[in-house]
């Protein structure tokens, strides 16, 4: 168990999730992947297409970011800034086009992409005017601010363009002419001491709110699908158990444990288990008071070995015939038992053939068992006499029906005699039913006459 409870960040502000990456704190890294991991993905994608890719690049940058988390900037502005320049140079070295055309605004050197099918976020990008696209495509996809962006009216430009893709007027005109870094705060630009008053200033005025709601609209249509949980879960165990995070010489804690666990068991390909017996699988309260019969093969334990030898000599001593105990110490020093010996020494759970049962089957319940292998008991009671009795293995005649059971002879008088009332009440029936039709035909033939004389 941990010595100190770990610090909860899901409510702190970035200056502390800052303080508890350079603390090491592997809590501190699950929240800057929770708030920047969106931007993170969107970027990865837009560049490289393939998910597979893009888990490998945002894998790269979370390790960077758990290694040496950068100082003064917006994490979200770092993240995008790192993937934008690991998404291109992998680029360039594979000589390929980025997944969206829109990015060849940023990539000019690199080959056109081939395909013309253009999603919402494409679509969206080709409506904007020029100035606008150059705009939103630097601050979102390499993570720069607009103060550091070339031109003029930037700003407005982002923020314009983010309205322009969410295809919605803030719901209150309140145009936050104080705050014009709104729309770099909505991505992540900004440092996190700016990043502080901006929140503050849109939690207490209504109409940044509204404006900062469309906004946040905007980018999400950039970014489209979210990244899965699974994905994310094995990017910050890499992360967490990297070399870049173990080259800083801290041990691993409990929750890199727990974290690379989790990823590990998320990773891990599907098992289908087996069903659960059902309640007519169950055995009953007898078989449950037995004691289960297991064999281990190859058991070389001293004390299974003991006890197989002093079983063979008590038989012999008994005046039995000591072949009769060479399976059983035979099977405790893990040597082969022949067949034939091993049918012999079949357990109480066998089939009716005379072969063991099968490995993790039940066994079946104790008046069955003893029914099949002609060893139970004459179970006749209340004047019920068995029919056919069955020779067991040791000559002696025992009754194969089990308890309060009907035996054949008895059953086939028993049905011969339940025919006769059956055939009796028909006969009766038939009477009756002729009699009823004899009445009907009368009463008809005095109606009709009596209204003749009418």
């Amino acid at each position: 168990m941990p010595q100190s409870p770990s610090p909860d960040y899901r409510r702190a502000d970035e200056r502390a999730v800052v303080a508890g990456l350079r603390q090491r704190e592997p809590l501190a890294l699950a929240e800057a992947y929770h708030r920047t991991v969106p931007a993170a993905y969107a970027c990865a994608r837009r560049l490289l297409g393939s998910s597979d890719d893009a888990e490998v690049l945002l894998q790269t940058v979370y390790a960077e970011l758990w290694a040496s988390p950068p100082d003064g900037v917006g994490l979200e502005g770092w993240v995008r800034a790192r993937c934008f320049e690991l998404g291109a140079d992998e680029l360039r070295a594979r000589g390929s086009a980025p997944a969206s055309p829109s990015a060849m605004t940023l990539l000019p050197d690199l080959p056109a992409p081939s395909g013309s099918y253009l999603d919402a976020a494409e679509r969206g990008l080709a409506e904007l005017d020029e100035r606008q696209r150059e705009a939103i495509l630097q601050a979102h996809d390499q993570g720069r601010p607009s103060v550091q962006q070339a031109g003029e009216d930037t700003t407005a430009a982002m923020t314009s363009a983010l309205v322009a893709l969410a295809g919605q007027a803030p719901a209150i005109d309140d145009g936050c002419e104080d705050l014009p870094d709104l729309a770099d705060w909505v991505l992540g630009l900004v440092a996190p001491d700016r990043a502080t008053q901006i929140e503050a200033a849109v939690a207490s005025r209504p109409g940044c709110g509204a404006l900062a709601q469309v906004l946040r609209a905007g980018r999400r249509r950039i970014e489209g699908l979210p990244i899965t949980s699974d994905m994310g879960l094995r990017v910050l165990a890499v992360a967490l158990t990297g070399e870049d995070g173990a080259s800083l010489g801290r041990a691993p804690n409990e929750a890199d444990h727990l974290l690379a666990h989790v990823a590990a068991a998320a990773s891990a390909p599907a098992v289908v288990a087996e069903p659960l017996p059902s309640a007519l699988d169950q055995p009953g309260d007898d078989e449950l008071l037995a004691p289960a019969a297991t064999t281990t093969a190859g058991a070389t334990s001293a004390t299974a070995a003991t006890s197989a030898q002093d079983a063979g000599g008590s038989a012999t001593s008994a005046g039995t015939d000591p072949s009769q105990a060479a399976p059983a110490t035979a099977a405790a020093a893990g040597t082969p038992v022949p067949a034939t010996t091993a049918a012999l020494e079949a357990p109480t759970g066998a089939t009716a053939a005379g072969a063991p049962a099968e490995a993790g089957s039940k066994p079946l319940p104790a008046p069955l068992r003893d029914e099949l292998n002609g060893q139970g008991n004459a179970a006749v009671s209340q004047g019920e006499t068995a029919a056919s009795p069955a020779t067991s293995g040791d000559g002696q005649d025992t009754a194969r029906t089990a308890g309060g059971s009907v035996a054949a002879g008895d059953r086939n008088d028993s049905m011969a005699a339940d025919a006769k009332p059956a055939s009796r009440g028909l006969r009766v029936a038939g009477i009756v039913l002729g009699v009823l039709i004899l009445i009907a035909g009368v009463a008809l033939g005095l109606y009709i006459g009596f209204q003749v004389l009418m």
